[in-house]
């Protein structure tokens, strides 16, 4: 009898370890499931929380008795009014520029000129 017990160890052994193994990841899930579920009790109470922030429309929202279009149609006349003025004053800046320092092929530079024969 007691031969037969030590030749059944190794298999009782290893049962256990199975046994261990399942308990400690059944309790592995039971920790997940906790948070999870802690977690959705905290959602659920910051739902009910929140219900006083929630916005609402106290009085709904009224068109102007004025209409704003001719100022706007004002504005835009006036802004391409001085964007013409501003690309007509460009034009005239170029060419008096390129007047100013354009270089001529036909006459040698400074340095090559002397002053006396």
């Amino acid at each position: 009898m007691h031969a037969k017990r030590l030749t059944s160890m190794p298999q009782v052994e290893r049962e256990y370890v199975n046994l261990k193994r399942d308990y400690e990841n059944s309790q592995m899930r039971y920790r997940e499931l906790k948070a999870k579920q802690m977690e959705a009790e905290v959602g659920q109470q910051l739902e009910k929380e929140r219900k006083g922030e929630r916005f609402s429309l106290i009085d709904p929202p009224q068109l102007p008795e004025n209409r704003s279009s001719p100022i706007a149609s004002r504005f835009s006349c006036w802004a391409s009014s001085c964007r013409l003025v501003a690309a007509w004053v460009m034009r005239l800046l170029q060419k008096v520029l390129t007047r100013l320092y354009a270089v001529h092929p036909a006459s040698p530079p400074l340095s090559a000129q002397r002053p006396w024969p």
